[in-house]
């Protein structure tokens, strides 16, 4: 049997203002959900060129070996990565380094950039770099970047930007665990070495490098969120009521008559 209108008009509005409420109780930009990734390299050769990451162009096919790749499986948001580096590297006659790298008996590295990635300045040399990239190249390299062994955070590496690792913590062999943001855009990871004629200028002298290191990696994070369309103001919601309310009214009238 039919029910009687100004029961299905109080239905219909108990039903609205459920699904406002349910609205109303969805967060706005609930993430999706963590992204969380971590592994570790059987080796980085000390010869692995930072400077040929992504295919980068102009640097040659001899001047070292490709660095080590990471994949970054999946977009995300405020990421953070850590590293765990050990072992030891050799070049020339400059004696054993660890992953934060050593004196080399030569003025600091400072090296240019090449192509599409930034070059980088920093104490010592042969010290354990990275550079983050998305599915492409930058156009161009984006500014050269000052190796920051000591610091708790970095947190404003750009996509193509080489910048310092070492052993991931704050000291030499010792300190907190070091924090690095990645880039929203990055898909890949890769590790690698600068070197060139005594850490001066542009990227090269990779042959007579040695040795190589253990790095261990994590990354964590939210992927992008889903935006929530925001429910109606509570003054629609009203009018809408009350324009029920109304066309109620109406119906007894005219049924009346």
């Amino acid at each position: 049997m039919q029910q009687p209108f100004h029961i299905q008009c109080t239905n219909d509005m108990i039903r609205n203002a459920l699904i406002f409420a349910a609205l109303v109780a969805l967060p706005l930009g609930t993430p999706t959900g963590l992204v969380a990734q971590s592994g570790s390299t059987p080796t980085v050769s000390a010869q692995s060129n930072i400077f040929r990451a992504g295919g980068n162009a102009g640097v040659s096919a001899t001047d070292g070996i490709l660095p080590y790749l990471i994949n970054i499986s999946a977009f995300g948001i405020g990421r953070t990565a850590t590293f765990g580096a050990n072992g030891s590297t050799t070049c020339g006659c400059f004696g054993v380094q660890g992953p934060d790298g050593g004196p080399t008996g030569n003025p600091d590295t400072n090296i240019n950039s090449w192509g599409s990635i930034a070059g980088i300045s920093g104490p010592g040399g042969m010290f354990l770099v990275g550079v983050f990239l998305d599915a492409s190249l930058p156009s161009t390299a984006p500014t050269r970047r000052s190796a920051a062994p000591n610091a708790a955070s970095i947190t404003d590496i750009l996509l193509g930007q080489v910048f310092f690792i070492g052993d991931g913590l704050t000291g030499t062999g010792s300190g907190s665990v070091q924090q690095f943001f990645v880039p929203d855009g990055a898909t890949r990871l890769y590790l690698g070495f600068v070197d060139g004629g005594s850490f001066q200028g542009n990227p090269g002298a990779f042959s007579d490098n040695g040795g190589s290191l253990a790095v261990n990696w994590d990354i964590q994070g939210t992927t992008p969120p889903i935006t929530v369309p925001e429910p109606a103001p509570m003054g629609l919601l009203a009018a809408g009521l009350v324009g029920i309310g109304l066309a109620s009214s109406r119906h007894r009238t005219s049924s009346v008559k």
